[in-house]
Parts: C-alpha cells; sequence; structure tokens
C-alpha cells in the first residue's frame, strides 16, 4: 500500500469513529520509512506511541519518551512516616526501602526529626502522648502525655518541642533535651483562645518563628515569636478561610485552606496576607476542598503542595510575586496527603493514604516518573525528613 492509499484508509477510519485496532499494522520501522519519503501522518498518536517508554524520535510531535533523563536524586538518609491508623515506620530516603516500624499507639499523628537527626519523636491523637522512638532498634524509648489531640509538632535545636493540641485549646511547649532517651516534661501549653484548634504548627529554619494554623471558633494563622528562654510576642493573620496546613521559610509562611485552591502565604515583615499560586479545581468528594499539604525552601522561594482534587503533586518557584510551575504529577495512585522537601531540594516526597505509599520525585527535565515507591502499608500521613 502506498502512503497515499494509507492516508486515505486513516481518514476514512476516523471519520468512521471506528476503533484503532481497525488501522493496517505498521511498525516503527515502516513509520520511520514513510517519513523519510515525506509523510507528515501522526503515527504515534494514531498507535499511543507518545509516552510508551520508548523514544521514537519520527513522531511528529515531540514525544516525552525522548525527554533527558532525571538526574535529581536525594540527599537525605530516611524518612518518618506517621501512620493514621496505628504506628510509624522509617523510609529509606535513597531507596524507598522499608527500613523499621513502631508501635507509638493507635492514631500516630505527628512525625519528627531532631535538627541533627539523631532523635525522632511521633504524636499519638488517641493516647494524647508524644513518643520518642529509637531507629535502630524499632523501639520506643518513651512517652509522655501533653494533652488532648496532640498534632504535628516542632523541634529547637535546644530540644524545646511544641505540639499544637486539636481539642485543648493551646499549644503544648515539651522540654525533651538534646540527648537521646533523655527525661521529657511538658513545660507549659501555650493557650491559642476559647473554642480554637491548633492544627499545625511550623518552625522557620532560622528557629526565630513559630509558626500555627488555628482552626475552630476563631479560625486564622498565628505566629510566635521563640526567644532562648521561651516565647515573646504573638500575631494573628486573618484570611476569610479556615487554614489547614503550614510550612514555614525564614520570611514568613506558607499555608493551604479548607475548600481552597490556593497556595496563600503570610509575609513576615509586613503581614500581608497573599495568594501566590491557584491552581484548578478537580472532582474533590468536597468542593473546592483540594490542596492540602505544603512545603517551602528555607528562602520561601520554592513550594510544594498536594492536590487532592487532581490527584497531583505540585512544585512551583517564586519570582518576585511570580508562580512558575516546575512539577506537576497528576494522576497518582489515591488522593496525596503530605509533602516534603528534600534538604537538595531537587526532590519532593509525597505521602498516599489511600494506596498506602510514599513516594519520590525528582524536580526537572524528564522527571514524570517517581524515582522510587515505598508501600508502607496503612494510612500514610505525615513526614519528617532526617538529613
Amino acid at each position: 500500500m502506498n502512503r497515499f492509499a494509507f492516508a486515505s484508509l486513516l481518514l476514512v477510519t476516523a471519520c468512521t469513529n471506528q476503533a484503532s485496532s481497525s488501522l493496517p499494522e505498521l511498525t516503527k520501522d515502516d513509520v520511520r520509512a514513510l517519513g523519510d519519503k515525506g509523510d507528515h501522518i501522526d503515527y504515534c498518536e494514531l498507535y499511543d506511541w507518545y509516552g510508551d517508554g520508548i523514544c521514537d524520535d519520527f513522531c511528529q510531535n515531540p514525544d516525552p519518551d525522548c525527554a533527558s533523563a532525571c538526574t535529581a536524586s536525594p540527599s537525605a538518609d530516611e524518612i518518618l512516616v506517621a501512620v493514621e491508623d496505628g504506628g510509624a515506620a522509617t523510609v529509606d530516603a535513597k531507596t524507598g526501602a522499608l527500613r523499621k516500624r513502631f508501635d507509638t499507639g493507635p492514631n500516630a499523628f505527628g512525625a519528627l526529626y531532631s535538627r541533627d537527626g539523631k532523635r525522632a519523636f511521633v504524636t499519638d491523637k488517641t493516647a494524647g502522648t508524644l513518643s520518642e522512638i529509637d531507629r535502630a532498634t524499632g523501639a520506643v524509648l518513651s512517652s509522655l502525655p501533653v494533652g488532648t489531640t496532640p498534632q504535628q509538632p516542632a523541634i529547637t535545636s535546644s530540644g524545646r518541642i511544641y505540639i499544637p493540641l486539636s481539642t485543648g485549646g493551646g499549644i503544648a511547649v515539651v522540654e525533651a533535651g538534646t540527648t537521646r532517651g533523655a527525661a521529657m516534661s511538658l513545660a507549659r501549653t501555650i493557650p491559642a483562645g476559647t473554642g480554637s484548634k491548633p492544627h499545625i504548627v511550623s518552625m522557620s529554619p532560622d528557629q526565630k518563628t513559630l509558626w500555627v494554623t488555628v482552626q475552630g471558633a476563631d479560625p486564622r494563622v498565628m505566629s510566635i515569636e521563640l526567644t532562648a528562654s521561651g516565647e515573646g510576642a504573638t500575631k494573628d493573620y486573618r484570611y476569610d478561610l479556615v487554614p489547614r496546613v503550614v510550612d514555614a521559610a525564614n520570611n514568613g509562611a506558607y499555608f493551604t485552606g479548607h475548600h481552597s485552591t490556593g497556595m496563600h502565604k503570610v509575609d513576615l515583615a509586613s503581614g500581608a496576607v497573599t495568594t501566590p499560586y491557584m491552581d484548578e479545581f478537580g472532582p474533590g468528594s468536597e468542593a473546592r476542598k483540594q490542596i492540602e499539604g505544603a512545603a517551602t525552601s528555607a528562602d520561601g522561594k520554592r513550594v510544594a503542595l498536594t492536590h487532592e482534587g487532581r490527584k497531583a503533586l505540585v512544585v512551583f518557584d517564586m519570582t518576585g510575586t511570580k508562580a512558575e510551575k516546575v512539577l506537576d504529577i497528576d494522576g497518582l495512585s489515591a488522593t496525596p496527603y503530605w509533602t516534603s522537601f528534600d534538604p537538595n531540594l531537587q526532590v519532593a516526597y509525597v505521602s498516599i493514604p489511600g494506596s498506602g505509599t510514599v513516594q519520590a520525585y525528582g524536580i526537572g527535565e524528564g522527571c514524570a516518573a517517581p524515582l522510587w515507591t515505598a508501600t508502607v502499608g496503612g494510612k500514610v500521613k505525615r513526614m519528617s525528613v532526617r538529613k
């Protein structure tokens, strides 16, 4: 069959809406030869060869399989994952291999490494405890009652841990010291207001500011000045939404909101609250409740989020007030939850509770496929990354 007759057949096939299986079978060598003779039909589209895992340089449009190989790789050592239906687990950050499991209680909520990476902690929402775990053996070293429904914590280099108490109306402050297995004590609770529900805390990398998302009677974002001896001035930021996850930079914090498809930001210096990035809606079960997780770099110029409705992991870079996407992986195995950056900012980690998995994605050209997938099991939620 000459190429003109074949083109006519393809046209008739398209017009009659027949299945692609009725097309004459051509090999890729056949198509390459037709292209060399001046044929301009997009056989790669007709035969679904775009993105089939093989680089086809004869396609009419760029084949994503011909993109440069992903060069990003993790620099971190380990990831601690809280499993909402019980306990926690550690995952090798470079390979995704499961390392240890920890029995920290029935409803683990928060996961936290100390800043030097030598200690690890888990909060349990049902038991009301903060537990220190032994990374090497999988043992629980100690557990401390801290209040009702403790959530995702943050820690200073001196071992002071801040824990939001969702139904406790405040933020618990625990002195945990700096050595593994040191005795922990509940020092005080910072009140957040009657009827308030502190949800997530995040500490700026320079350890000067603690950020808190508060739900309940007076939804807002709080900033708390941190001092050598404790806490200083507190400020409130209200933005006509219920804040969810917050992640701190040195110059402010990014936060997500209930029923919001935007990534919002508080500027520490001016107190201004803005929405530098808006995503599209997805087919979420709750109308408009789409973006959940948030992560940012120390300078606030790289930001990651999880989009529940699109089942997506998104990373964007900020240049001034302009956001530019550098990664958009949608169609994940299930609705994603938490995201964290590798210390080198070239890899983003994402937890996917519905499939019980954690994945690592490189950021850059050719990084559409996961670097690895860890099957942890259970409702994997919040994560902490050990350098």
